[in-house]
């Protein structure tokens, strides 16, 4: 990952572990820090998905977009809102998988949306363990 892609004189910290060895917590208390940046999504499975350690990952939030896709509705209104909200949500999290394997400025950018100058960026995945 080429350092100069994160903002000047931030740090990028990621949190892995074992399932149920208190990452949620560890997450939950975190993200009161006003020291602390956080993408939208607590797991962005980043590196495990472009390993081909968790095709299951990314299947099912591609699978959740066709689905919401096919429930849209030909109409003006309300109806769409939710779908659209969500499936904007979802586009965006997989646009972090469009780059080549050696590139990451997709997921910086994903990781670094709505940051505002803390001194620490942090990615809480857990399944990074599984990684070699």
């Amino acid at each position: 990952m080429t350092p100069s892609l994160l903002p000047e004189n931030t740090k990028l910290a990621y949190c892995i572990g074992a399932q149920k060895a208190g990452t949620t917590w560890l997450y939950e208390t975190l993200r009161t820090s006003s020291q602390i940046h956080f993408s939208r999504n607590k797991e962005l499975h980043y590196f495990n998905v472009i390993a081909g350690k968790s095709d299951q990952v990314f299947d099912l939030r591609m699978n959740t977009v066709k689905t919401l896709a096919k429930e849209l509705v030909s109409e003006r209104g309300p109806k769409n809102r939710r779908n659209l909200r969500v499936l904007s949500e979802l586009a965006d999290l997989l646009s972090i998988y469009t780059d080549a394997p050696e590139h990451h400025e997709a997921y910086l950018s994903y990781l670094t949306q709505g940051f505002s100058g803390q001194p620490v960026i942090c990615d809480i995945t857990p399944a990074y363990a599984i990684l070699d």
